[in-house]
């Protein structure tokens, strides 16, 4: 027993108070049942209290039932200030709940003394002085101190599964936490010298007023701390006057127009002139390119000189004729040739290298698609943000894909399984490459580095550096 007991609590921060639970309890058993008069602690004992798990569990059911219902509303909101949502691709699903250490200046003063209980209790733990009041009330007492670096975290991360009630909050709200918790990394590197740059914008700002917006988010995780709130604010303050700016050059752009309406005229009468003899020219060349055979060229030059007469304003009568007149040579000449197979909605598209598999980038998914039907094959769900690229490995066997999330991540063509996620970069990953045997990544992001991966290990084998600005794009040469 001693031996499994040891397996059971050995890599747990704060190890110790989980074998003091453990130990206490089975004790305590022993002694209901009499079997204590042996002096011996039995193995079914332990077993039947769910062995360390099992012991932790039942020690913070008996804390949770004895505080209030304030007090309870309040712990949940604190472990879940507690938690981060974590990749768990080695079990194949797609996240896991990891601790998370947090300042203490997120914790509102109605959380403080439940705050106090549970550190206590050996069921959090914190490197603040315990002795700063006079009133006795801890660490924390009654006020909320204007600065501190103190920090607060869960003592067992064993916690994180083994107690049912904090898992079932966990997974009804981890899509706030991870939102959330994106958004502290932001702020804590944005309040040093708060550039705009740090600022969130576009998507990513559109889901955060849409959080702080929600009532379950709000009473549940408790919402946004004060730092937060500042940093929601900036950006919203920059994204406000970007559109002012916008207006107002837009406005100035209508007023120098009217004003400069007469002096350009001659300008446009000239440039009109100039478009007319250029629609002239490719339509001459539609009708070269069908003399010679060459359709599909024929087709694009004709395409595009009615995008021309589209925009042309004076003399389109001289010229209409003409246009309409080659356009419809090319639509006969390719009849036969040109017809529509697919149609798929898509940001970007790749092709597998046989051609028999499309790539369809849709915000944070990619989608597989068989060429020839049409028919969806797979969805590759993983990206926390949206995606910026993909690419076929040579071999066809494998997709890579790059994020804003700042992770590439390998996936498997075939079943579609997530293979490796790359994801040692501090910034976007704009670009990602396949070596051309296949065994090779390299990537491009935002923190100026380009990096080489292993594609069979996900092992980082080289981080090129020296880049003054951020990298975009990367290839192999033809030997790799």
């Amino acid at each position: 027993m001693v031996d499994k007991i040891i397996a059971e609590v050995k890599g747990q921060a704060g190890c110790l108070p989980l074998l003091q639970y453990t130990l206490n309890l089975l004790w305590e058993d022993e002694v209901k049942t009499g079997s204590i008069n042996d002096r011996t602690l039995n193995i079914d004992t332990y077993q039947s209290l769910g062995g360390v798990k099992g012991a932790l569990q039942q020690h913070v059911n008996s804390i949770y039932e004895k505080l209030s219902p304030s007090e309870k509303f309040a712990s949940q909101r604190i472990f879940l200030k507690l938690v981060g949502i974590g990749e768990n691709a080695a079990e194949g699903i797609e996240w896991k709940p990891v601790r998370r250490r947090a300042m203490l200046s997120e914790f509102g003063d109605d959380e403080r003394d439940v705050l106090l209980k549970l550190v206590n209790e050996n069921l959090l733990v914190s490197d603040a002085e315990k002795s700063v009041n006079s009133n006795k009330k801890g660490l924390f007492g009654f006020s909320k101190p204007k600065k501190s670096n103190s920090t607060i975290e869960i003592t067992h991360e064993i916690l994180l599964t083994s107690w049912d009630k904090l898992h079932d909050w966990i997974q009804k709200n981890r899509q706030g936490i991870a939102l959330r918790n994106r958004l502290y990394e932001d702020v804590k590197r944005w309040q040093d010298k708060k550039p705009e740059d740090e600022l969130w914008t576009g998507s990513k700002l559109e889901q955060i007023l849409e959080l702080k917006k929600d009532d379950n988010f709000n009473q549940v995780l408790g919402g946004f701390n004060d730092e937060a709130n500042q940093f929601i604010d900036a950006s919203v303050g920059l994204r406000d006057r970007q559109l002012r700016r916008a207006r107002i050059v837009a406005g100035l752009g209508f007023t120098l127009a009217g004003l400069a309406t007469v002096a350009s005229m001659f300008a446009f009468i000239q440039q009109q002139k100039a478009q007319k003899q250029s629609i002239v020219s490719i339509t001459k060349n539609v009708e070269s390119l069908l003399l010679n055979n060459n359709q599909i060229d024929a087709m694009v030059e004709a395409i595009k000189a009615k995008k021309e007469l589209d925009n042309l304003w004076m003399g389109k009568e001289s010229v209409s004729l003409r246009v309409l007149s080659s356009l419809a040579g090319a639509v006969h000449h390719n009849q036969e040739g040109w017809k529509e197979r697919l149609r798929l909605p898509s940001k970007d598209i790749k092709i597998s290298p046989k051609g028999k598999i499309i790539a369809t980038i849709d915000d944070n998914v990619v989608r597989l698609w068989n060429a020839k039907t049409g028919k969806q094959l797979r969805i590759l769900k993983g990206h926390k943000e949206s995606l910026i690229s993909a690419a076929f490995s040579p071999n066809g066997k494998q997709i890579a894909t790059a994020s804003e999330d700042e992770t590439a991540r390998l996936w498997d063509v075939e079943s579609g399984k997530e293979l490796q996620i790359l994801e040692k970069h501090n910034g976007r990953v704009y670009r990602v490459e396949f070596s051309p045997n296949s065994e090779m990544i390299v990537t491009a992001s935002e923190d100026t580095t380009a990096r080489l991966w292993d594609v069979k290990s996900g092992k980082q084998l080289q981080i090129l550096e020296g880049h003054k600005d951020k990298v975009r794009s990367v290839e192999f040469s033809l030997n790799c």
